[in-house]
């Protein structure tokens, strides 16, 4: 069994209360997004279908407001949220919250790599797929004699 060591800064999302996007007029200004603080975040468009959630975008932010009033007026997106099976439309976000000396922008590619990642592992229909790389170092195993719990190309994350 491995077992996991939290090493380095914790990251903390602060999830505001998730907008029904069912209920938004997408052609004219949003007016239910003027709450959204422009600040550093993570947002998500999502469906509920009883209770089940599947993600259908996942982005990161300097300045949420700003984004998603972006991505609200983005056609292609819109059309796979507007497209995605029944169930209610959903938009979350999360303003990222980190020690002072953190490298935010660093930290933010990580938590949206990593849901991306997540959310694509389950099956999600996700809209954004392209953010699914991470950076690490390829370990290649060459002749016959090593466990088959190995593949023969692997790949170490860098710290």
């Amino acid at each position: 069994m491995i077992s996991f060591e939290v090493t380095g800064t914790t990251i903390n999302l602060h999830w505001s209360e998730f907008i029904d996007l069912n209920n938004i007029d997408y052609s004219k200004n949003h007016e239910v997004i003027k709450e959204i603080p422009e600040a550093y975040g993570i947002y998500i468009f999502w469906r509920q279908y009883g209770d089940k959630h599947e993600c259908l975008y996942i982005g990161k932010t300097t300045k949420l407001r700003s984004r998603i009033r972006t991505q609200l007026n983005a056609r292609g997106l819109i059309e796979h949220v507007k497209g995605a099976k029944r169930g209610k439309k959903i938009l979350s976000y999360a303003e990222l919250d980190m020690h002072a000396n953190c490298y935010v922008d660093d930290y933010l590619d990580k938590v949206e790599t990593f849901f991306i990642s997540e959310a694509l592992s389950q099956g999600h229909d996700l809209y954004n797929q392209q953010k699914t790389k991470f950076y690490g170092n390829p370990i290649i195993s060459h002749g016959e004699n090593y466990p088959n719990i190995f593949e023969d190309t692997m790949y170490m994350p860098n710290k």
